[in-house]
């Protein structure tokens, strides 16, 4: 059983066993019983904002510097931690030389370039994928799209307001879906009920 199914298998309102009994057979610390999380509130919605008008202009600050500037400008102490927590959240770090960079892993294999030298003359030879994040009112989003070099066309987007593998995969299939779909130009409904299963 979860250790929070367990905590909610006590009873504070048990006439005859004592929370402080109900705890230990069912072995949950009391402290967890009475502790709730501490919300994150606006605070931080407010500080990750100035922390993207302040990267925004200057990439090239780090969690120290960004510390000082934001503190000045919101006129109260923002530390440094809660910055580079902020940071991670964000998904942004400084632009700047970091040690060690260059050089690759021993066991690291190279992968060749595989558009040197070709020209692309036609849409659908090339696609290519960027993620980026988007500053909204009162929080984050990151945006997946999926573009044809040759058209410049945004063949498909996701917005999702985490930073994993479901939006981008979700956006590439929906940009092959409608690719099929396209160049298929299907004759018959069961045809177009397969390429959209893709």
């Amino acid at each position: 059983m979860s250790l929070e199914r367990r905590r909610g298998c006590i009873d504070t309102q048990h006439p005859a066993i004592s929370v402080r009994r109900q705890a230990e057979l069912l072995g949950v610390h009391r402290s967890g019983l009475y502790y709730s999380p501490r919300s994150r509130g606006y605070d931080d919605l407010d500080v990750k904002s100035m922390i993207d008008e302040v990267y925004t202009e200057q990439p090239f600050y780090g969690s120290r510097r960004l510390s000082v500037v934001v503190s000045e400008r919101m006129g109260r102490p923002v530390s440094r931690k809660q910055i580079q927590r902020l940071m991670r959240e964000m998904g942004i770090q400084a632009i700047g030389p970091v040690p060690s960079l260059s050089s690759p892993a021993k066991d690291h294999e190279v992968y060749p370039y595989l558009l040197r030298g070709k020209k692309i003359s036609a849409p659908d030879e090339v696609w290519s994928t960027d993620i980026t994040y988007v500053r909204l009112s009162r929080d984050f989003a990151f945006l997946t799209a999926i573009i044809d070099w040759y058209s410049r066309y945004v063949l498909s987007w996701r917005l999702s307001n985490t930073l994993d593998s479901v939006a981008p995969i979700e956006a590439l299939r929906e940009a092959i879906r409608w690719q099929a779909l396209i160049q298929q130009k299907p004759q018959a409904p069961g045809q177009l009920q397969s390429i959209l299963s893709l």
